[in-house]
This record gives C-alpha cells, sequence and structure tokens, in this order.
C-alpha cells in the first residue's frame, strides 16, 4: 500500500482540494474545563512495564454522568478551544429554515443549506436537540454531508431516531411526551434559533 499524506496535505494547503472534514471530539481551552483536569489515582498509581496500574482505580462517573464529551462542556456553559463538529472550509455556508415535524411516529428535521462562497465544497448540516421537558441539553441528534457548487442551495431532510430522545427504562426506551426544542449548528458550540415540536409519550423497542 501506497501512503500518500504528504500530497494529501499539499494539496489541501494549495487549495486544490477544498476540505470538508468535522472534529468527532472537543478541544478544550484548558485542562481546567475538563470534569477531571486530574486523572483519578495519576499521583498514587505506579504503573507496570506494561503501563497498566497495579490494582483497580475508583472514578466517580457522577461527575460527568451521561453528559460526556461536547455535552459537558455544554452544562457547564465552557466555551472550548475547538467544538465537536467544527471545521473548516474554503467556502461559506449559509443554513436557514429549520422546521421539525412528528407524523405516525416518523421525526424528522428540515432545513436550507446554501454555499454563498466562490468555491465548490462540501457542509455538515447538524441537528442539536437543545430543550426538552426534563430541562435544557445538548444532544447531536442527525447530521447529513452536502456538496453544493457555489450560489447553489439545496433542502435537506434528517430522520431522527426518536431513541435519541428518549430515556432507557431497562426493558425499553421511553420517550416522555412534551415539547422538545432543536437547533441548526455548523458545530455544538454554534446553534442557530430554536425550533419546537409536540412529542406525544411513547415506548420505544431496544
Amino acid at each position: 500500500m501506497v501512503s500518500r499524506g504528504a500530497d494529501a496535505i499539499a494539496a489541501i494547503l494549495w487549495g486544490d482540494v477544498n476540505p470538508s472534514g468535522r472534529l468527532p471530539v472537543t478541544f478544550p481551552a484548558g485542562v481546567e474545563q475538563l470534569p477531571r483536569p486530574k486523572l483519578d489515582g495519576s499521583d498514587t498509581v505506579e504503573p507496570n512495564f506494561l503501563g497498566y496500574a497495579s490494582h483497580l482505580v475508583p472514578i466517580d462517573y457522577n461527575i460527568e454522568g451521561s453528559d460526556v464529551g461536547y455535552r459537558w462542556f455544554a452544562r457547564q456553559h465552557a466555551r472550548p478551544l475547538f467544538p465537536f463538529g467544527y471545521g473548516l472550509s474554503y467556502t461559506r455556508f449559509e443554513h436557514s429554515g429549520l422546521s421539525v415535524s412528528s407524523r405516525r411516529g416518523v421525526i424528522q428535521a428540515e432545513a436550507t443549506v446554501r454555499n454563498v462562497g466562490s468555491r465548490s465544497g462540501a457542509d455538515v448540516v447538524q441537528i442539536y436537540l437543545t430543550d426538552r421537558a426534563a430541562g435544557s441539553t445538548r444532544r447531536l441528534v442527525a447530521f447529513r454531508k452536502v456538496f453544493l457548487r457555489p450560489g447553489e442551495q439545496r433542502g435537506v431532510i434528517l430522520p431522527i431516531d426518536p431513541r435519541l430522545l428518549a430515556a432507557w427504562g431497562g426493558k425499553d426506551w421511553l420517550l416522555r411526551g412534551g415539547r422538545f426544542s432543536f437547533a441548526l449548528g455548523s458545530d455544538a458550540q454554534t446553534l442557530g434559533s430554536a425550533v419546537s415540536v409536540q412529542l406525544s409519550t411513547r415506548h420505544l423497542r431496544p
């Protein structure tokens, strides 16, 4: 197999290729933003020659609970250096017209994305859950990559898995009815205005 990493990087730097990747993780502005600025047991455990600890280290998973990664930063109202979903491009995109509907149990979002720059490129349309009956939250519930020429715009439909809006009850997923709010985002930190939809309570198969 031939490795052409240098050629790929050069093509991006020279503008022959328009990058469109997105970060799958969050880069904090400093360790103080992390739920564990210091790893549990890092100052008391001496690893063996394989790098493993000689005994188990107790870890408190209740610090962030299920709000890991970008959801932790949203809960703490912390602005990271580079948020989850962040990416660069040689062109610019505008998002508009977000709507969310629920018909016969099918939940979907619709939005319009437009390339307002001078280069062809790809954008990743991201839909985040921002509020529900249990309180404010932040969760990516749908995304889609769209390739557009300069000046081109396209409407996109993004199905939302209802299990992403539900809680596990031991035997099945329970979606508690109420008003749910969603927002379009270019990343987990940069969100547009929220829109809401009323959903009914229902049990979902595992």
